[in-house]
């Protein structure tokens, strides 16, 4: 296992990071707790003390001396799109709470940028990770009919413990993409810290927000509507290699969008995302 994109676990950070990235990556403390900790009085000095233990480790936390946190940017942010290795992951589960649900089969394709000696750089897919994984538990009926993957399908499959350090060392340093990254990376750090009590912490990117953005005219931005508004065929819906596959191509497509707008790295991505509201309250949906 390479441990260099793991840092030690603890659940509630990932709804710290999506709260400051809405928020221009600073927050009030007492906000902090009131929208995080659902706290009643978060100027209380007990959860100061609490929340600065919790981030002491993480480089990405700071704490002024204002009475703010701030998310420092990952200096991967800063790094040239067109020079970045991009992972696209995607999760087929139990359920829908990462807490107790499990991942029954994950997806990942690795998209580089290849620089031919004339024309322009251009991204293609250049690697492959997929496996069913045995969750543990039954699988419900209900998500049997969603996915197609069945209890007998799993039974024979490796655990999530078996698969944790090639999942680990194929997505590496690189960015991490999903649709609705919010929903795989939870779950996928939730397997992770059974397994090891640490968490990925590489960048990430949202087709799904990116979506919203960059194709407003769109009645939804699921991933079949997205897929078909670029005219992209997703071969096998609800399962995690065709809906990681069809992210993976959706993924090369916004990238040129991007870059003719001229937006050069991931930072400059985050903060064309944020400009479309930047107040608006963070909701976790499963827009799946």
């Amino acid at each position: 296992m390479s441990g260099a994109n793991l840092l030690n676990d603890v659940a509630i950070l990932d709804e710290l990071v999506g709260l400051l990235e809405a928020h221009d990556r600073r927050v009030a403390i007492s906000d902090v707790g009131v929208e995080v900790f659902r706290l009643r009085n978060p100027r209380n000095h007990s959860f100061q003390h609490v929340l600065k233990q919790l981030i002491k480790d993480d480089p990405r936390f700071v704490i002024s001396t204002d009475g703010f946190i701030e998310l420092l940017p990952d200096e991967r942010e800063r790094h040239p799109l067109n020079q970045s290795e991009f992972v696209v992951v995607d999760i087929e589960t139990t359920g829908i709470n990462a807490h107790w649900d499990r991942i029954t089969e994950v997806s990942a394709f690795k998209v580089t940028t290849t620089r031919p000696t004339q024309g322009r750089p251009a991204r293609r897919i250049t690697d492959e990770f997929t496996a069913l994984v045995n969750p543990e538990r039954e699988i419900p009926f209900w998500i049997t009919r969603f996915t197609g993957i069945t209890n007998e399908m799993v039974t024979r499959s490796p655990h999530f413990a078996d698969i944790a350090d090639q999942l680990i060392n194929f997505i590496g340093p690189a960015i991490i993409v999903a649709h609705n990254a919010h929903f795989d990376i939870r779950f996928i750090n939730s397997e992770i810290n059974r397994v090891y009590d640490k968490r990925l912490f590489n960048p990430r990117l949202c087709t799904l927000q990116l979506g919203r953005k960059l194709f407003p005219e769109l009645p939804n931005h699921k991933l079949h509507t997205v897929a078909h508004h670029l005219a992209i065929d997703i071969k096998g819906r609800h399962r995690a290699r065709g809906d990681a596959l069809a992210t993976a191509q959706i993924l090369i497509r916004m990238l040129d969008l991007l870059e003719e707008r001229g937006l050069v790295t991931l930072l400059d991505v985050q903060e064309f995302r944020r400009s479309r509201n930047r107040q608006r309250a963070v909701r976790v949906r499963n827009v799946r």
